[in-house]
């Protein structure tokens, strides 16, 4: 063996290193950070490692605040998403939950599919739905995404039934977790994905921020069959006027209004899936989601997408099913041009949009800065 090879073995040189080492651990266990996180970063990715510490200096951030998992209880599987719990606990300026509202100290479930990228996509849930259906998505892909339960829509053994947010609760709710989600990620790009109702809610949590001159780290928001007016709300007017305690006319009615097969078997389980949840959650939130809404008039739309089309620095694009394509049209006969650019009509249908290739389809076409459509709204007009 050399004498370089016995040096670097050497007595001495094994423990510089072994100081070396705990002072790592040290520093880690200081910041608080897992001393397992900082060994295998340290064995894997160093490099990552260096980087994160370089970012934490710039932004004058402990390291933990890049490397942490969030408060609460995870659930990890092997061969799945993380499943955690968002804590409410602070809001920023300016958005004050009602008095009545107890929010604070509330858990609300999110899942999270974590990879090394530049781009941390956001899901959020039709009504009465939850994060779980974005599960087999995040299964699948290898993007960084994350898909929240919106507070109020989990199963009813999971929460109390006194938790029953009002809409504009859940609007500074969703601004809360943006927040903390861009200083957990304070290097991401932020896409929020929003389908139904979900993307009614991206629409006022826009406005909001936009009120309030902030923008936690968003670079694009696609919504997925925005309601415009009534004519648009099959499903809320429905869910709107059932019996939360004896649903079932509401129930065979809503399956009658079926056009065919496929809608009805899209239905059916969507049924299923509320059925599991507060009823009488489902259909105040719905009433009020509808109540925001006019009728039949098409203006409040295109007053809410002008708006979005002019927050600064982020990229908005609403997609609709066939099931608007009706509306779609008159909306681009009537709005401006750059309104009219950033809405497009799909040939699929509304539960169409939760599918794994659907769904990694349409967030390409947002990273590339252009959504794919199969249908444009020219071909739409045409029919």
């Amino acid at each position: 063996m050399s004498q370089h090879g016995d040096r670097a073995n050497g007595p001495l040189a094994v423990r510089k290193r072994k100081e070396a080492g705990l002072t790592q651990l040290a520093l880690a266990a200081q910041a608080g950070v897992d001393k397992m996180t900082i060994c295998r970063l340290e064995k894997n990715e160093p490099i990552l490692l260096k980087n994160l510490k370089r970012v934490a200096t710039a932004l004058k951030l402990p390291l933990k605040q890049l490397m942490r998992t969030p408060e609460g209880t995870d659930q990890i599987a092997r061969d799945g998403p993380l499943r955690k719990r968002f804590v409410i606990r602070t809001f920023p300026d300016g958005y004050k939950p009602p008095v009545s509202e107890q929010v604070y100290g509330y858990k609300t479930t999110y899942l999270e599919h974590v990879a090394r990228a530049r781009d941390l996509f956001v899901f959020f849930h039709g009504l009465g739905l939850d994060a779980d259906d974005f599960l087999p998505f995040l299964k699948s892909t290898s993007r960084h995404t994350v898909a929240i339960t919106l507070p109020g829509f989990e199963e009813v053994q999971d929460q109390m039934q006194s938790h029953m947010f009002c809409l504009e609760t859940h609007i500074h709710l969703v601004v809360s977790f943006l927040m903390y989600l861009h200083n957990s990620y304070p290097t991401k790009r932020l896409h929020l994905v929003g389908f139904s109702v979900g993307a009614d809610i991206l629409v006022w949590v826009v406005e909001a921020l936009r009120h309030a001159g902030l923008n936690p780290g968003i670079s694009s928001v696609l919504l997925w069959d925005c309601n415009i007016n009534h004519k648009s709300m099959t499903i809320s007017k429905a869910i709107a006027r059932l019996k939360a305690r004896d649903p079932l006319d509401c129930f065979k009615t809503f399956m009658n209004a079926s056009r065919n097969l496929i809608e009805f078997i899209h239905r059916l389980k969507y049924l299923q899936t509320i059925s599991k949840k507060s009823l009488e959650r489902v259909k105040n939130f719905a009433a009020e989601v509808v109540d925001r809404w006019p009728e039949t008039k098409i203006d409040t739309f295109l007053k809410h997408a002008k708006m979005m089309s002019q927050f600064e620095g982020v990229r908005t694009r609403f997609i609709f099913s066939s099931d608007n394509g009706g509306l779609v049209t008159e909306l681009k006969n009537k709005a401006p041009a750059d309104i009219g650019d950033i809405l497009d009509a799909d040939d699929r249908q509304h539960f169409d949009f939760l599918k794994p290739e659907v769904l990694e389809q349409l967030i390409e076409g947002t990273i590339r800065n252009r959504i794919r459509s199969v249908t444009s709204l020219q071909a739409a007009a045409k029919r």
